[in-house]
């Protein structure tokens, strides 16, 4: 349990439109992930925190709610509120969340998703190349097409090139009908999106993104799925070195 002076000190007031649950769940998220409150921890009561924030206790009761079903929090009656261990309890989705954090934990934060996106990121696209229909590629080569259009613009949009990076994923992710892999990649892109100028290093050089993703368009097309994956397995390499590279 903090002293008195020290969480005094962690838990000031919300001002002005910050009278929400969700703005409240936003700051208790952001002590606790930087650490200020650590696993085994105690948060103040409900009271304290409502007195601190200048909320009402509902408001507090709802941001606790929100933290507990993210496995940030365990609150009991009668044990207080516990903070938890969030490498233990919480799930993939939290990454986003930890975006939010400081400096330093941004960018170490982006080297891991640099790593887990080449690691995760391939293979995914590896068991959707197994898994494609023929009939399926138009789609898939629709997209191909787009991010090709905009990357032989004058100036390139960014943010357009890595939504259509994605959908070219996505696509050929629905065309190999593994549900549970669709909502992992979904996943994957929303926390891309909250931050997309952090992983703009991804689509730096579009005309070699474009030229990658008819190569493995052209292998698809003739049934070449070994030489596909390997032109995927340079198009993450590259992602990765240039999230690297760029932290």
């Amino acid at each position: 349990m903090k002293n008195g002076s020290e969480s005094e000190d962690l838990f000031q007031p919300i001002k002005k439109l910050s009278r929400s649950s969700d703005v409240l769940a936003e700051e208790l998220c952001r002590v606790i992930v930087e650490g200020k409150v650590k696993p085994g921890e105690s948060l103040p009561s409900e009271r304290t925190l409502a007195e601190r924030f200048h909320v009402t206790r509902n408001v507090v009761r709802e941001a606790l709610r929100s933290l507990e079903r993210s496995h940030l929090l365990s609150v009991r009656q009668g044990s207080g509120i516990t903070v938890l261990d969030y490498l233990t309890t919480a799930g993939f989705d939290f990454v986003s969340e930890l975006l939010g954090s400081s400096e330093d934990g941004v960018r170490n934060l982006v080297r891991d998703i640099a790593q887990a996106r080449a690691v995760l990121g391939c293979a995914m696209m590896f068991h959707a190349v197994d898994g494609l229909k023929e009939e399926r590629i138009p789609e898939v080569e629709e997209a191909v097409e787009a991010l090709a259009a905009e990357a032989a613009r004058p100036e390139p949009d960014m943010r357009t090139l890595q939504d259509l990076d994605f959908e070219i994923q996505n696509r050929l992710m629905r065309a190999g009908g593994n549900q549970v892999m669709i909502l992992l990649h979904n996943s994957i892109r929303r926390i891309y999106e909250r931050t997309a100028s952090l992983f703009e290093p991804i689509v730096a050089r579009p005309d070699v993104l474009a030229e990658r993703y008819r190569r493995i368009l052209e292998h698809l097309k003739a049934g070449h799925g070994k030489k596909a994956k390997k032109v995927f397995q340079t198009i993450f390499d590259e992602g990765s070195a240039a999230l690297s590279g760029g932290v």
